[in-house]
């Protein structure tokens, strides 16, 4: 793994690890090759979703045919959120976490996954929400039901 250039771990029960982390929430952590020392040049942030969240608003259009408009509300998207979504046929507009819903068309808003729930509850407990509604998934049931959904959507409305 090290001539390939590939980090990797020892000496850490990863599975006690994983649990902590699932237990506490986001902790900062590093890793430090062959015991050389701590970076200086830590990242400190008081709001980590921020740090994690695109900076302007960006529309992607998926190829072929066309299907429902999904504001993204990205608090830390994964890229294949985004390929699922363009595969269905989805027009995605990727908004940063804080922007204004106001004037933006879309027939679902999807929230993205995020770093940590503590984090991403007060991040998303701070901004104003639109009073109309409309579908609001998570980004955790993408990987799951994405395509089935979008899929069914579409062959509801007569599309094959």
């Amino acid at each position: 793994m090290e001539n390939e250039g590939i980090p990797g771990i020892s000496g850490v029960d990863t599975r006690a690890l994983t649990r902590r982390l699932r237990e506490s929430g986001v902790m900062k952590g590093q890793v430090i090759v062959n015991g050389a020392e701590a970076p200086d040049d830590q990242v400190e942030t008081s709001q980590p979703v921020a740090a994690v969240s695109c900076e302007a608003l960006r529309i992607y259009e998926a190829s072929g045919e066309s299907g429902p408009t999904i504001a993204l509300l990205d608090c830390g998207v994964k890229s294949n959120i985004l390929r699922v979504l363009l595969a269905t046929g989805a027009r995605v507009i990727r908004l940063p976490w804080d922007h204004p819903l106001d004037g933006i068309e879309y027939d679902g808003l999807l929230l993205s996954n995020g770093p940590g729930d503590r984090f991403l509850g007060s991040a998303l407990a701070t901004r104003s929400w639109p009073s109309r509604l409309v579908p609001t998934p998570t980004s955790c049931l993408m990987g799951i039901e994405a395509k089935t959904s979008l899929s069914r959507r579409r062959k509801a409305d007569g599309a094959s």
